[in-house]
């Protein structure tokens, strides 16, 4: 006969109190950690596992991590980041309900909860708690989420903004990105809620809404891409370095190719003209944008140079077209895009001269 889901979960638990949890204390001896802080629970000593983690959640929604972290055993946070476990990203908007224990013996017990923020959206969660001198503990306060897969380079909840792909959260309701002008994203309302597994390893989500630009973002990317586009251009430089599109030729080979000759690139003086910008739109593509040309761009070309196999300098001049394949566009801060092109991959030079007139 096979044990039932929660009995099998609860019997995993009871080993890892009784036998791994000498190696949680020693990773927390080598590493940041939260420390539940000594204040007294609202309920009565022995409070019951679920008056245990409606008093958590209840701090919570007070924006009081510190009070409802008296709640949680010590926890190991190596691997993620700690910087949105402030009072300033928690929030209010929204409820616990069906805060119910599962399943409970003297050694640990189970609470199922359902968070619902209060635009309607819900998560059902599961805490596992384990019996202490203090009282119930619950073991799984926290959840990693990772944002990793976005095109963003930062995350940004309840108008905190870090860095950091992986992060630590604590349960609750989140708005997602609503600090920025530029992006709109599919699921703003981000519900976290701890899984309904319990194990040593770290309870890890991934936050993967539909994203796209507003308006303002759209405007704010050809303005930067224009802006791009000219950096690279004002180098003066036949192959203009820092991942910039176009260049005069092969600059292993350092050979300028226009249209009506080749030349040296050694000594040669050259300057960019833009004539067109390219235009591009956006598709969401896994940790990036993927950007879609909709009509290329034209740069005019000039300058000195020797033609190959001859003696003496002379003046050059021809266009060509910026085709931008395999452009990747991120977001590494909230206002700033970022322009990515492989050329060795993708025929996004101006050098080819069947690109040249």
């Amino acid at each position: 006969m096979t044990a039932p889901a929660d009995a099998t979960a609860t019997h995993r638990l009871r080993r890892w109190l009784g036998g791994a949890a000498g190696l949680v204390v020693l990773v927390l001896l080598a590493a940041s950690a939260i420390q539940r802080p000594a204040v007294p629970l609202a309920h009565a000593e022995p409070a019951s596992p679920s008056a245990v983690v409606w008093n958590y959640l209840a701090a919570l929604r007070a924006g009081d991590p510190e009070t409802a972290l008296g709640y949680a055993d010590s926890i190991s946070l190596l691997g993620a980041s700690q910087d949105l476990l402030v009072p300033a990203a928690l929030s209010d908007d929204w409820t616990a309900s069906r805060v119910v224990a599962r399943q409970q013996d003297d050694q640990t017990a189970i609470v199922d909860v359902t968070i619902t923020a209060t635009d309607g959206t819900a998560q059902q969660g599961r805490f596992w708690l384990a019996a202490s001198d203090g009282g119930w503990r619950i073991l799984n306060p926290l959840v990693q989420v990772n944002f990793g897969r976005l095109p963003m380079g930062f995350v940004e909840l309840n108008g905190v903004t870090t860095e950091a792909e992986l992060v630590w959260l604590f349960p609750g309701a989140y708005h997602a990105y609503g600090a920025s002008d530029l992006l709109r994203v599919g699921a703003p309302t981000y519900v976290v809620a701890p899984a309904a597994t319990f194990d040593l390893q770290p309870d890890v989500r991934y936050y993967l809404p539909t994203v796209e630009l507003t308006e303002a973002g759209v405007a704010a990317l050809h303005d930067q891409l224009r802006d791009w586009i000219d950096g690279c251009a004002a180098t003066g430089e036949p192959f203009p370095a820092g991942n910039c599109p176009f260049g005069a030729g092969s600059a292993e080979e350092g050979t300028i190719y226009v249209l009506d000759g080749w030349y040296d690139a050694n000594g040669a003086t050259v300057s960019w003209q833009v004539v067109t910008y390219p235009q591009v739109r956006l598709a969401q593509a896994d940790h990036a944008f993927a950007g879609q040309l909709m009509v290329p761009g034209e740069l005019r070309i000039s300058g000195t140079a020797r033609p190959l196999y001859e003696d003496g300098p002379e003046q050059f001049a021809s266009r060509c077209t910026v085709w931008l394949r395999d452009l990747s566009i991120t977001m590494p801060e909230p206002d700033r895009f970022r322009f990515d092109v492989d050329l060795d991959r993708a025929d996004t030079a101006c050098g080819s001269a069947q690109f040249w007139h």
